[in-house]
């Protein structure tokens, strides 16, 4: 009963009514979800028909699943795999400075093949600084030219500004000074 009382008088939880409580905040239920999942052994099949939906290239996470999909990501390799694969943009929500470099880089090439792919794929620039690896300069550096694909250049544009890679500059200001280049692409923070 004082575990209970605690809990409910925490900042965790906020009273419905009696006897009722509900998470002050979606993010606490996400992630005691993936916790959940993790230390109750969920098999991976079922962990998929929970999280995803749809099949071969339409397959992805459930937007409200996506936060538990991304703190699965960090405790089970079989559902990172699965994200990089089937969803990866959900992997920007994870902790990937966790993860190896090895892995943001291929994070990094999973949303390079899917800005390819998809020109309706728009990279939210609030979470790709979790995306910087020793690498990355190497990884963008082929990308970033005027004559890239638009969609795939503006993802580019966004992962080298939000990584702050100082090996990058040069190609940055260049691109910056190129009247082929897309204006948005050239003038855009």
């Amino acid at each position: 009963m004082n575990e209970l009382s605690q809990l409910t008088e925490s900042s965790l939880l906020r009273p419905l009514g009696d006897y009722r409580w509900e998470f002050a905040h979606k993010s606490y239920q996400e992630f005691l979800a993936a916790e959940f999942m993790r230390r109750r052994h969920i098999q991976a099949a079922v962990e998929r028909e929970l999280l995803w939906i749809g099949d071969g290239p339409s397959r992805h996470i459930l937007p409200a699943h996506q936060e538990v999909a991304a703190w699965r990501s960090d405790t089970s390799t079989t559902v990172f795999e699965d994200l990089l694969r089937d969803d990866a943009l959900v992997l920007l929500l994870a902790d990937l400075a966790r993860r190896t470099d090895r892995d943001r880089a291929r994070v990094v090439d999973a949303l390079l093949t899917l800005l390819k792919s998809d020109d309706t794929v728009r990279l939210d620039s609030a979470s790709l600084h979790r995306l910087d690896h020793p690498q990355l300069a190497e990884q963008l550096r082929p990308y970033l030219k005027a004559r890239t694909e638009v969609n795939l250049l503006f993802g580019v544009v966004r992962i080298a500004r939000a990584c702050r890679r100082p090996e990058l500059s040069a190609e940055l200001l260049i691109l910056a000074e190129d009247r082929d280049a897309h204006a948005e692409v050239r003038v855009r923070p």
